[in-house]
């Protein structure tokens, strides 16, 4: 209690001010005197704080960026994500595959498209628009990521190599799976496109090659199995059919074909239609010309290995006359119509020439575009030689006009694919191979040197040379096809 009321501490009493006025010394006229009014502001009082005197509009737009580029990231992702969502409604007949539907048309022109807005939309900013390139990088590879992963089991499967048939002229439920597929790839490498060269940067460069490649991967699967069924057709016309069926395309002609040129013909516009579906994208041009290139090939190998028709006539028979039968001397009535005219059996120029006009519908690479040029030309250069080839086949073997046929007919045609047909024409040669002149297995033989036109071209003057040494050595050999191999082995 004595420590309370006598604190040690205490402070004195401020002194009570005192009422009255103060002295005139002390006294101050307010009136005179001008005080501005900045100085009575509040903000006076404030100082400038460090962070608001730091900032920079730099600084500003990096914010706004860095938010823009979160919000961003999350919409190419949810816009991924939907692109490769099953569709909703009922399938169409003979698309469900395990129970799926195919990736419609379109999604890929979509996504592209907003890809293509946010990229064109910073194209004045150029730090914002390579920090897009780079957000870009996760959601498309996961998009190619899972592209692949259902790719692969298609391709895996034995259904994606069918061919087409006149009971089941459309694509299967692998097939167009297969094809949407690269079909999506191919519409956003077109949306792509519409970047000029700013689409090659490092960023989206890796994204158009996993897309290529994926279109790569289907169309040379369904090409494959197209090609193998023409291939098998093709190879066999080197064997003539003994037992061959007329022609139902043109019935007036009357000229019975080959059993492999009929199917050919009949196939034609299912295989033509099929194949220009396959190789509808732009980088699949290099495809098609390998395909065409190939079959013609083939073409040219089986003609031009084809052996003669052997006429042997019909053994005499010492057996005496048989006795004409009693209806010979029956009343004969005119018969009621003339008598249809007997079906023609094709030759083997015939055929030749029915092939080329069916290789002729296939499709080829498109004439507008400066980087399919080659591929078109290389397609047009084999279609040239197999109509060559026709025109040697067609040729009356007469001595006379064989130098002027060798001159200009077959100026387009391979030489190993002209020399068969000239030494079993014109060199009275018969059906000996040019293997045999050669003293190599035929299939060795063929696999040397009919790889293709390169290897044909490349062997040419090896052939030539071993062929005239062996011919050479025989008797009777006419001597106009031993000057034009020389001439060929000399070129």
């Amino acid at each position: 209690m004595n420590m309370l009321k006598n604190p040690p501490f205490s402070r004195s009493a401020s002194p009570v001010p005192v009422s009255g006025p103060l002295p005139s010394h002390m006294q101050v006229d307010f009136d005179r005197m001008s005080w501005p009014l900045s100085m009575l502001s509040l903000t006076n009082f404030r100082r400038n704080s460090p962070i608001s005197r730091a900032q920079s509009p730099a600084l500003a737009n990096m914010i706004q960026d860095s938010s823009y580029l979160e919000t961003l990231g999350l919409k190419l992702s949810e816009a991924v994500t939907r692109a490769l969502a099953q569709p909703t409604g009922p399938a169409p007949a003979g698309e469900l595959l395990s129970g799926k539907k195919s990736i419609p048309s379109g999604r890929g022109h979509a996504l592209g498209a907003l890809i293509v807005s946010e990229l064109k939309a910073a194209q004045d900013n150029q730090p914002l628009r390579r920090a897009i390139v780079r957000l870009l990088h996760k959601p498309l590879s996961v998009l190619l990521n899972n592209l692949s992963a259902d790719l692969s089991p298609l391709l895996a499967s034995s259904a994606i190599l069918a061919s087409p048939s006149l009971t089941l002229p459309n694509p299967n439920a692998t097939q167009i799976h297969a094809l949407a597929i690269a079909t999506f790839a191919s519409e956003l490498l077109v949306s792509f496109d519409e970047l000029g060269n700013d689409a090659r940067l490092d960023g989206l460069k890796t994204t158009r090659d996993g897309l290529r490649s994926l279109i790569t991967r289907v169309v040379n699967q369904l090409v494959l199995g197209l090609k193998n069924e023409l291939i098998q057709l093709v190879e066999s016309l080197e064997i003539p059919a003994p037992n061959v069926i007329k022609n139902l395309t043109v019935p007036k002609l009357g000229t019975m074909y080959h059993p492999s040129v009929v199917t050919l013909q009949t196939m034609a516009p299912i295989y033509a239609r099929s194949l220009a579906r396959y190789t509808c994208f732009a980088d699949t041009q290099s495809i098609l010309a390998s395909f065409s290139i190939t079959v013609i090939w083939k073409a040219l190998v089986a003609f031009a290995h084809r052996p003669r028709p052997c006429q042997t006539p019909p053994p005499p028979t010492s057996a005496p006359p048989v006795s004409p039968p009693p209806s010979r001397f029956a009343i004969k009535l005119p018969p009621s119509r003339p008598p249809s005219p007997q079906p023609v059996q094709a030759s083997t120029s015939a055929d030749a020439c029915a092939v080329y006009e069916v290789l002729v519908q296939f499709p080829r690479p498109s004439e507008s575009r400066k980087d399919t040029n080659f591929a078109r030309e290389a397609i047009e250069e084999a279609l040239n030689g197999l109509k060559a080839l026709v025109a040697l086949l067609e040729a009356a073997p007469h001595e006379a006009e064989l130098d002027f046929k060798l001159e200009h007919d077959i100026s387009g045609l391979p030489f190993l694919i002209a020399l068969p047909v000239i030494l079993r024409t014109w060199g009275q040669c018969g059906n000996t191979s040019i293997a045999n002149l050669l003293g190599l297995p035929e299939e060795e033989y063929r696999k040397v040197c009919l790889g293709g036109f390169g290897r044909a071209e490349e062997n040419g003057p090896v052939v030539a040379e071993r062929v005239l040494d062996a011919l050479g050595k025989e008797m009777g050999v006419n001597p106009a096809v031993l000057r034009w191999i020389e001439n060929e082995f000399v070129s």
